[in-house]
């Protein structure tokens, strides 16, 4: 899984801030509860493709809300959790 990196600069508050938050306003339509429900329809029936349509259209609905431009998702199989003494891994792969 990637994510960003701390920033090192004078922005670096600004990223720990944003790290912090607890709560996002939703949009009010209704629409994010209905592709939420898609997303989880998906995850049960194991159905990437659904998974990846319902993700994609939760992206277009809060970059639209919010004002920032889309970005991408990718959807990966799920994996057998590997569980030693002291860590845990996961393999993730592209479908």
């Amino acid at each position: 899984m990637l994510i960003d990196a701390p920033q090192r600069r004078a922005n670096g508050t600004t990223f720990f801030d944003s790290d912090r938050l607890t709560a996002l306003n939703l949009p009010d339509n209704g629409n994010v509860v209905e592709i939420a429900r898609a997303v989880e329809f998906g995850m049960v029936d194991e159905n990437a493709r659904v998974v990846r349509k319902a993700c994609n259209g939760l992206l277009a609905e809060m970059s639209k809300f919010y004002r920032v431009p889309p970005c991408q998702i990718r959807v990966f199989a799920a994996c057998p959790l590997c569980v030693r003494e002291h860590w845990t891994s996961k393999l993730f792969w592209r479908l």
